[in-house]
Formats: C-alpha cells, structure tokens, sequence
C-alpha cells in the first residue's frame, strides 16, 4: 500500500521549504500533524501537505479541513475508504427526506471523495481508469441521491404515485442519461457531467394538475440546483444539459416520444457520436434503457449513405484545422489542442460510428477499450493503439492535475514560466524540460495517428470550412469568425447547430440542412461585410425561421453565392430585414431577369397592377395580390436605392408611383363590386384625391395616406341596378370607407398604407367624402389656412381628375392679406414646433430650418402669390422655389439654402425611413447604420454629418419668408 505522493525528486527538492509551507499556512497545518499519533503518520501527513502547498489550493484546503478523514484513508487504505466512504453515505443519504441534510452531506461526501482519489491518483496506487471510475460512481451516486429524493418529495405532494418509496427511482419514468465521459465511466478530476432527461409519459405515474412537461422541467431545475448550487460546504458537481436535443429550443427536460422523434428526424452525426457514451445513470434506468435500446438505429447504423459519411468528415475537420500558436506549450489545452485528448477520442469515436453498426463489439463506451476492440476488428494497429492509449493516460492525468490545482474546469497550461515548472514537478518530472519532450512526444503520436483518419478521403479546404459539431465552437472556427468580425460566437455557434439540426421548419429536411451546411462559408463571408456582423448575422437567422421552405431558395444561394451578399445587404437595413423576415418570399422577386433595371415608371406599374388584377376572381384575391404586388415594387425600389441605382432625390418620385399606379388600378376593381351591389348614379362623379407626401411625390418608406373624397350627384336621387338602393350621401360614404378599407385594412397579406383623413374638410368631424358644392363652400369661407396650405400638395389620383383638380386651382388662387397670411402661417408654424418639440440635431423635420419649416415657406409663396403666378402651384417643394425664383419672389441666395436643405433633408428622410427602426436616431444606431450614413453624405465621421446638419438648418432658417 502506497500511501505517500509518488514524486519524491519533488518532495527532496521542497523538504527546506516545509518550515515556509507550515509557516504560510499558519497553525492548520501544525495542528493536523499533532492530531495524528505515530510518528509515521505524522511523516506523511507532512508530505502530503508539502506536496500540495505548493501546488494546489484546493487539496491543501481540503486535507486541512478532513482530519478525522484522513486518519480513516491512512488505516484503511484507498481502496477499503473509498468503498466505506461510498457504502455509508448512500445508503444513509437515498433514503433521507432531509433536504438540508441532503444539501450538507452530499458536499462532504464529495470533497472527501475528491481528497481521497487525488491522494490515490498522486501516490501512483490508482491507474487512471480506477480514478475516473471512482470520480464517475461519485457522480453517479449523487445524482441518484438527489432523484431519489425529489421523486418521493414529489410523491408527497401528490404529483407522482411512485409503486415503491424505498426504491423510488424504479417505475418513475423519469430518466437521466449521462453522456460524454459520465456514461463511460471516464470522468475527470473537476469535470462537468454531460446528462439529458427525459421522461417517459406511458410510465410516469404522474397524478399532478400542471402540464407533465412543466412539472418534470421543474424536477429536473431542482436536481441542477442540488448538485452545482455553491453552498458553504462547496457543490457537488456542475452539469451540463446542452447534449438534448436542439438544447437552443427545447426546455431542460423532453419527453422521451420528442425526443425519439428528433432523433429519427434531425439529429446530426455528433449526436450519433455523443450518444456512443450514453448510459441511463438515474432515475428509472430500465426505462432509460428502454429509451437507448429503441434510438440504437439511431446510433449504430448498419449503412452509411453518402451525406453522412461527409458529415463525419465535417467533425473530423472541425478538430483538424490548426494554427501555428497553438503548438506552444503555454497555454496548451491538453483537451481541444492539436495532439489532445479529445483528438484521441474522436480518433476512436469516428470509427466506431461507421463500423460500429456492423460489429456489436465496436460499441463500447470507454475509449480505451474502444481502440483495443478497433485493433481485434483490424481497424487500427497494435501500434497506433498503444501510442495513443499511452497518450491518453498522459494527458488524461495532466488534465487532472490542472484541475486540482483550484477545482476549476480548465484543460488549459499556464502561461508563465514559474507555474509551468510547478505543473512539471507536480507532473513527477525533475525539470520543465523533460516534461515538455513527454508532451510532445505524446501529442505528435496523437497529431499523427489522427492525421491519418481518412486520409486522401477529404477534399474541403480547410481555411475554408466552418464547423459546428458539439455543444461548443471548434477554437478554429471561432477564430475565423473573430477574424471577420463577429463577437458573439457563442450564440452564433447555438444558431447555427439549430439549423443544422432543423430547429426551423427550412431546415426539416436532410437535403435543406446539407445545402445550408455548404453555404456556411458564404454566408458569413457575406454578413460580415457589414459594420456589424453580429446585427446582420441576428436578422438572417429571424429570416430563416419565417422561411416555410428551404431547399429551393438555398440551392439558389448554392449556383448564384453573389445572392447571399445581396441577402446580407439587406439584412444592414433594420426596416427592410424585418419586412424580409416576415415575408421571405420577397426574395424571390430578386429573380426576375429585369429586377435591377431603372425603377419602372407610373404608367408600367399601372399596366403591371392591372394585369395582375385582371387574373383574380374577386375582391379578396383583388386586395391581396396588390399587397403582394406593392411589398415587391417598394423591396425591389429599396434594393435599387440600396445600390445606387435610384437617385436620392427620385425615391420619393418612386415611392409616390406605385401608389399611383396601384390605386388607379385597384379602386375600379373596388368600385365595380360596390356596383353591383348598390348600383350607381346615371350623372355624377367620385374622385379619390391624395395630400401631403403621397400627393407631392415626396413619400419615404414609412408615408402613410393623407386623403379626401369628393363626389358629385343630384340631391335626392338613390342609386340604381344594384341589389340595393341608397341615398348620394350614403352611396358615397360608404363607397369612400370601402376604399379606404382596401387601401388600410389588415388582410393576411398585411395592408398597403396606413390612411390618414385628417386633412378632408372639417377633419375628423367631417364626412368620409364631401359634396362638390360643400368642398367649394367649405373652402371659400371655413377653411383655416392650415388646410389651404394642405390643399397646396393634393393631388386627384382617380376618378374625376379635370373638374375636381381645376377647382383646387381656383380655391389656391384666390387673393389674401398677406398680413393675415403671414400670421397663420407662423403661428401654425409654432404650433407644431410647440407640439413636436425637440432639441435633437436629427429631428430635421421640425427644427428651425427642417423641413416643416420650408414646406411652409413654400406653401405661404403658393397662397400669397397664386394669384398673380398660377403656376407656381406645384405640388412638391423644390419646383415651387424654382418658380419662386423665377419669378423673382426669393432671391438667389434663399432659394440655394433653402433648395439645398430640403433636397439634403428629402435624402436623408428616406435614408432613415429604410436604415433606422422606429424612433431610432442615427446616434443610436448601429455602427454599420453610421458608417453608411456617413458615406451617404459624403462626411467621414457621424460628428461631421451632424455638423453639415447644424449648417444646413442654419442657412434655412435665415430665409423662414413668414413670421
């Protein structure tokens, strides 16, 4: 029996040093050693201490603390405390209904566990299968522990109606798996355990009155607590429940019918690899077993097609891509670095999934044996076994000892030299040197032995290839994402394997999922062209999830990858990525061979509107098919827009076509149905008149409709040849709400444009449509100047154009008191300003100088001068101070600021409307937003655009021409 550290060259070389240890560590340590009665005990209870106080915090806090405890390992042994230790503690704890006793007790179980299998891995008595062994039935006694108490706690509230409280586990239905080195009985030193729970809900005695999903979520939250919680007496062990199924969706614990679903349906091959390791370690172990048995096909599949053959390339390659910093010894992970573990058991693991399914004895789960089962198959040499399983004991105790320096989860070497030479020693070797010749040797044999795995066999440029195997991202991929500019890699690295795993309804099938797998490259190649990839990365992934299909549109990706930078653009822009996202089928107007032409003109929207509408049978299929026809116009005028292929000062123009186009082309649609109904009047007219942006031609992408109806007919008559008959007043209300219904109501291909009726006489309290007769009276004596100013924009889009047009004309050119005028106008001015009131440099609408501001000065030239120059009635801004000028009624120096701030605030008004969410201001935008803002304005900095504002508003302002 072995009971003191193995490394005497260590313990030679810091015997002068014990005074300072016992002195450091004050009188702890002083009282230990007398606590012990012989000699020989004391001997070694120095060593001990000496051996960790150098080295590991965590021990020294630990023999320190476990007196009582030692004297029992040092009398009885390893082997004989281990058992007793384990013996005692779980028949007294699973039986216990304490929970605080639970919480305590199962703490010291652990850290006197942890001291003793340390004490026996050190001293050389235990191999490292007997110390992963132990640390594994340490594990799996804890969780048995804490289910057990949970289940008959549940029984006791009356959730379950468990057959045998003794034995509480059996018949519960409740099953947790171990994976990863848990399941194979491997675990290390400060390991998490890698565990999924599920349930089997046609034995779960559930007699509870939530949801059954709910109630075993909770369970399984109460087991996590249990066992990581930090309390005063430390945890018991960290766990990990990312190994589920598609764990970025799915709750803690899953029903074992789901999750025999996904695994049937969309798992990848990790997962077929992860699951080499499942074992059922608590709760009802024969439904586990159960669960395992009828996944095996799963698992173990006795052919491999072609894909998945490809995709066990693809985790190959995900260990395989290396850098050349990676090779130092500092900082080395002895896990994921070149030449690690986790290449050794991939090195394993990957052949065991494509022969495994033929020959039952490549299924075992420890990796050790699975290289010697590999050798007796003739799948891997004596030589490669022996190389690579003495590799694996080297690194694997390495790994331990770094993880008993401090009880952290870490695989990684130091980095300075003082604490390298403290691993080496503590390694067993006389000097850092020899450690390092050990290291390499054993990581090059690995390096090696993996290299050779399907060589010849793989053709992905590995510089080229982003893998997404495993609950974590490979460091190369990470590092290439890095290197393009994404931070967040570890929520991209959870969305991705969501894809991969067909989390999205895109992604469902095996052909979808492999098309996306291969675009990988491109598509972060293409987002990350953006200022701010991680933005534009979050936007496509919202695109995928609304995608009802994926196969088409990826494999258009695949033959036409210059799509995917156009997708990415796109993504840049917030308005557009959530119209994008809620209808991804906009996308497929990209595919028309004329989509990047010039913008079409009013007259071709129109003839293309009314071929639509010609193929539909009613006025539903009518209203939809012009939503779907007006969210193509307005994507592809902002795709253009986007590129440059739309002036910044056309867009308005644009914009104010399709509207144009659209209603000229659906309100006859609207109004025949309306006939046929109520019939119509032998002498009359109707005309559909648009105001404000629409009817100017200035709309951004956020416009809504200002609108007035105006109709002419003889009073009294009623409607005639319809089904009913109504009054004029009535027939044309109701005719104006039907419009106003199919320009603004919610179908499910969502609306055209919001309408707002504000501006008809009278306002809100006005009638949806007006008379003839009235809308002239009304104007010649009640209107305010507020609503001639209106009137200066309208324009009619539809009905009765000549007479209604001509009449705006004549109420626009009636002579006013220019005092009067003045003064409306100003005060009307400040009314907004008082109502809209802001101090921010980007409100360049109602700023001094904005655009409010010269719309009104254009608006009072119009009222004030009509008279004298009728066509000075313009319906947009900028050809009113054009003929302001020529007509001498501004000098050249109001018109060149005034001209030059509006034209600078139209462009930028619909640079916002497409970049910016609601209410957002430039300053609060993304950095991709700014930069482009910037470049739109030809300023290098967002300091230098806000300072062209200030100097453009400033200008304006001088020249207000009222007030």
């Amino acid at each position: 029996m072995i009971l003191e550290p193995k490394n005497t060259l260590f313990l030679a070389e810091q015997t002068e040093r014990l005074s300072q240890w016992e002195e450091e560590l004050a009188d702890e340590s002083l009282e230990i050693i007398k606590f012990f009665s012989q000699e020989s005990e004391k001997e070694r209870i120095r060593l001990w201490i000496n051996c960790f106080g150098r080295c590991s915090p965590y021990l020294t806090r630990l023999i320190l603390g476990e007196k009582g405890f030692l004297k029992a390992i040092f009398q009885d042994g390893y082997d004989v405390a281990f058992s007793n230790l384990m013996k005692t503690s779980f028949e007294k704890l699973y039986r216990s209904e304490n929970k605080d006793e639970i919480e305590k007790d199962i703490r010291i179980l652990k850290r006197r566990s942890a001291l003793l299998i340390a004490m026996a891995d050190i001293s050389g008595e235990w191999h490292l299968s007997h110390v992963t062994r132990a640390l594994s039935l340490l594990a799996e006694a804890s969780l048995r522990i804490v289910v057990s108490f949970l289940l008959r706690e549940a029984h006791r509230k009356g959730n379950l109606e468990l057959p045998d409280l003794s034995h509480p586990e059996d018949s519960s239905g409740f099953i947790v798996l171990a994976m990863g080195k848990l399941g194979a009985m491997e675990l290390n030193y400060s390991s998490d355990v890698d565990l999924i729970v599920l349930y089997d809900e046609e034995r779960v005695p559930y007699t509870g009155k939530k949801e059954i999903g709910a109630f075993f979520v909770k369970l399984t939250r109460d087991m996590i607590s249990l066992m990581e919680d930090k309390t005063a007496h430390g945890y018991v062990f960290r766990t990990d429940l990312r190994l589920r199924p598609d764990p970025g969706s799915t709750p803690v614990a899953l029903s074992t019918a789901a999750a025999a679903c996904y695994y049937e349906s969309f798992a990848q091959n990790w997962e077929r690899a992860a699951y080499i390791k499942a074992r059922a370690v608590a709760g009802d172990k024969k439904a586990g077993n159960a669960f395992l048995k009828e996944i095996r096909p799963f698992i173990w599949r006795r052919s491999t097609d072609f894909y998945a053959l490809q995709q066990i390339h693809e985790i190959k390659r995900s260990l395989g891509a290396r850098s050349a910093d990676m090779e130092e010894v500092a900082g080395y992970n002895v896990k994921l670095g070149p030449g690690g573990i986790r290449e050794i058991e991939f090195f394993t693991q990957l052949q065991q999934l494509l022969w495994g399914g033929r020959d039952i004895k490549l299924r075992s789960k420890g990796t050790l044996n699975g290289l010697k089962n590999l050798v007796k198959a003739g799948w891997v040499s004596e030589q490669a076994r022996q190389e690579l399983s003495d590799a694996y004991v080297f690194l694997r105790t390495l790994e331990h000892r770094l993880q008993m320096i401090a009880d952290e989860q870490t695989q990684t070497l130091p980095k300075t030299q003082a604490e390298l030479d403290c691993i080496a020693a503590f390694m067993g070797f006389e000097s850092y040197e020899r450690f390092v010749e050990s290291l390499d040797f054993y990581r090059n044999n690995v390096q090696n032995a993996y290299d050779s795995l399907f060589a010849g066999e793989e053709t992905s440029d590995v510089e080229n290839t982003l893998s997404f195997s495993g609950t974590d991202v490979p460091v190369e991929t990470g590092r290439q994402l890095s290197e393009m500019g994404f931070k967040e890699i570890d929520f991209i690295g959870d969305a991705v394997r969501g894809w991969l795993s067909g989390r999205y309804r895109a992604m469902r099938s095996d052909k979808a999922r492999g098309l996306i797998a291969e675009l990988l490259p491109f598509i972060f190649k293409a987002l990350s062209q953006s200022e701010n990839a991680d933005a534009s990365f979050v936007r496509f992934d919202e695109f995928l999830k609304s995608l009802p299909a994926g196969v088409q549109l990826f494999s258009l990706f695949q033959s036409r990858p210059a799509l995917l930078d156009l997708l990415a653009e796109v993504m840049s822009a917030p308005s557009f990525a959530s119209e994008l996202t809620r209808r991804p089928e906009l996308f497929d107007a990209v595919l028309s061979p004329d989509f990047f032409s010039p913008f079409s003109s009013k007259k071709e929207l129109q003839c293309q509107a009314k071929d639509i509408l010609a193929l539909t049978e009613d006025e539903e299929q009518a209203l939809d098919a012009m939503r779907r026809f007006v969210r193509e116009q307005r994507f592809r005028c902002g795709i253009l827009y986007l590129r440059g292929l739309i002036e910044k000062d056309v867009l308005g123009q644009s914009l104010t076509a399709i509207v144009s186009a659209v209603l000229a082309a659906l309100c006859p649609v609207v109004a025949e149905e309306f006939e046929i109904r109520y019939g119509k009047f032998s002498k009359g007219f109707f005309s559909f008149v648009l105001l404000g942006k629409a009817g100017s031609g200035e709309m951004s992408f956020t416009s809504d409709l200002d609108i007035l109806f105006v109709y002419d007919a003889p009073e009294g008559e009623m409607s005639e040849g319809g089904k009913s008959s109504l009054s004029v007043s009535v027939y044309y209300a109701r005719l104006a709400q039907r419009l106003i219904n199919a320009v603004s109501v919610n179908t499910k291909e969502g609306i055209l444009w919001s309408v707002d009726m504000r501006l008809r006489p009278s306002g809100n309290a006005g009638p949806a449509a007006v008379s003839f007769e009235a809308f002239q009276r009304y104007y010649a004596e009640a209107a305010w100047t507020w609503e001639l100013m209106a009137l200066t924009k309208a324009r009619v889009v539809w009905g009765e154009k000549e007479k209604v047009q001509d009449e705006i004309q004549n109420i626009l050119m009636r002579s006013r008191k220019d005092d009067d005028l003045r003064k409306d106008v100003s005060e009307m001015n400040q009314k907004l300003k008082n109502q809209f009131k802001t101090n921010s440099v980007w409100d360049i609408k109602y700023s001094d100088g904005g655009m409010v501001d010269i719309e009104f000065a254009a608006q009072y030239l119009q009222l004030k001068y009509a008279s004298e120059y009728p066509d000075i009635l313009q319906k947009a801004v900028l050809p009113v101070l054009e003929k302001a000028l020529f007509y001498q009624l501004i000098t050249q120096e109001a018109y060149d600021a005034l001209s030059e701030a509006y034209h600078f605030w139209l462009s930028l008004s619909g640079f916002f409307s497409l970049s910016l969410e609601n209410g957002q201001t430039p300053d609060k935008a993304s950095e991709d937003v700014q930069r482009k803002l910037c470049v739109f304005c030809g300023q290098s900095t967002i300091k230098c655009v806000e300072n062209l504002i200030y100097e453009k508003a400033e200008k304006a302002a001088l020249y207000r021409l009222f007030g």
